[in-house]
């Protein structure tokens, strides 16, 4: 590239974009691409010793060769300066297109009048290299010198304001960099502030299922399916039924139906306590069915007594329950001893201290037996029945209570299964929150 074309204007290749610096001329901003002024020093110095070995060469005398390298030597130096100028906003394009023009011309003027001088025509080199020294001729480089003196002020201020815009930029920068680290720090530490809130919440909302699963446990105790149902400890004391309320409206945020299962629970101990502690209206209808149980003992015994009765006795046996039969007094005793077996499995019910069996294994085999005699028959049929009216009376059966607890227990899995899920949750946002705090 020429120095020229390095400093005039000439195309960049085009993978290279040449930086672009904004001046401030006559009260107007204009963006201009900044030159490379080294490749023009580089070309001008290969330019001048080139020449230099060419005037050497030349049978010129010393005076006249020595002027002449001056004036080559002048013209390289004010492309240099113009070049520089340019990138110190210190001359618009319309001077610097001028000037670039101007000492086009003179360098081209050079290169004829070397030509004539190679031909032995030196007089005109001389004039030239005169010219170009003394500033005879229009245009000369000492014009040029002039316009730079006159110039050197505007540059000074140009390159002084270029380094206070500079200096002003370059604080204004740190300032609102600082101030960004610092708005920066402040977002960052109310993130942290945040999460670390929602890591306190988590933990909270753990403990508290911890406490329910706990309270599940409890409840859960003595609700194994046995063949007489018993009444959990919860039943006894209603602080977990109480401490499950206090949680469900504390605003513990948790994902699951206290009520229900208080009132599942409850549902349980109240029928559990109707059947254990017969009301005034279920403590008669047990005490006619043990006093029917009494009878139907006193009726076997009398019929097994008729069998060898004799003279009034066996008239009154007749005439109470007919010819008696061998056959019917075997038949007493077997009912006798059912009565017997089924006294056992009421044992501490008249009193209150057992509750009332709806269904036992005696009146189970009573219902599947055939009775001949008409007394047993009738007695004995009707025992389940009976039975069944003190539990209707009740309110409740067996077979009700263990279907109220498999319901409680279905229930009390169902719940600790979903609170188990939230706790893994809540447990893995904590680890996740944590690892976002770097702790």
């Amino acid at each position: 590239m020429s120095a020229l074309a390095a400093c005039g204007g000439a195309s960049a290749p085009a993978t290279e974009v040449a930086p672009v610096i904004v001046c401030q001329l006559d009260g107007r901003s204009e963006q201009r691409p900044l030159r490379d002024c080294s490749v023009v020093r580089d070309d001008l110095s290969r330019d001048t010793h080139e020449t230099d070995a060419r005037l050497d060469a030349l049978a010129l005398d010393a005076p006249d060769r020595a002027r002449a390298k001056q004036a080559l030597s002048r013209v390289a130096d004010a492309r240099r300066r113009l070049c520089d100028d340019w990138n110190a906003c210190s001359v618009d394009r319309s001077a610097y297109a001028t000037r670039d023009e101007a000492l086009a011309t003179r360098r081209a003027e050079f290169g004829r009048h070397l030509a004539d001088a190679t031909a032995g025509r030196s007089a005109a080199f001389n004039a030239w290299s005169r010219s170009v020294l003394d500033g005879t001729a229009p245009s000369t480089l000492a014009d040029l010198d002039a316009r730079d003196a006159s110039a050197a002020e505007r540059i000074a201020d140009a390159r002084e304001q270029q380094a206070t815009a500079v200096e002003a930029a370059q604080a204004s920068a740190a300032q609102q960099a600082a101030d960004a680290q610092q708005r920066t720090a402040a977002a960052t530490a109310f993130a942290n502030a945040r999460v670390r809130e929602v890591v306190a919440q988590a933990e909270l909302r753990i403990r508290v299922i911890d406490e329910v699963l706990a309270i599940l446990v409890a409840v859960r105790a003595g609700t194994i399916d046995a063949p007489v149902p018993s009444a959990p400890p919860t039943c006894a004391s209603r602080a977990d039924l109480e401490r499950m309320q206090i949680i469900a409206v504390s605003g513990a945020d948790l994902a699951w139906d206290a009520p229900a299962v208080v009132r599942t629970v409850e549902d349980l101990c109240t029928r559990l306590e109707r059947w254990r502690v017969p009301d005034e209206r279920s403590r008669p209808a047990i005490a006619s069915y043990l006093q029917k149980l009494t009878r139907i003992e006193g009726w076997m015994r009398e019929i097994r007594a008729c069998v060898d009765s004799t003279g009034r006795d066996a008239a009154r046996c007749e005439n109470a329950y007919g010819r008696t039969q061998n056959a019917e007094a075997a038949e007493a005793r077997t009912v006798e001893a059912l009565i017997v077996a089924h006294r056992a499995e009421l044992d501490g019910v008249g009193n209150g201290a057992r509750p009332f069996p709806c269904t036992t294994p005696t009146l189970a085999r009573i219902e599947s037996m055939t009775f001949a005699g008409s007394v047993a028959r009738a007695q004995m049929r009707s025992l389940a029945r009976d039975a069944e009216h003190v539990c209707d009376t009740i309110g409740v059966s067996e077979s009700e209570l263990r279907g109220a607890l498999r319901n409680l227990r279905a229930r009390l899995d169902q719940t600790e299964s979903s609170l188990r899920g939230q706790r893994r949750v809540q447990q893995n946002s904590i680890e996740s929150f944590r690892a976002q705090l770097g702790e």
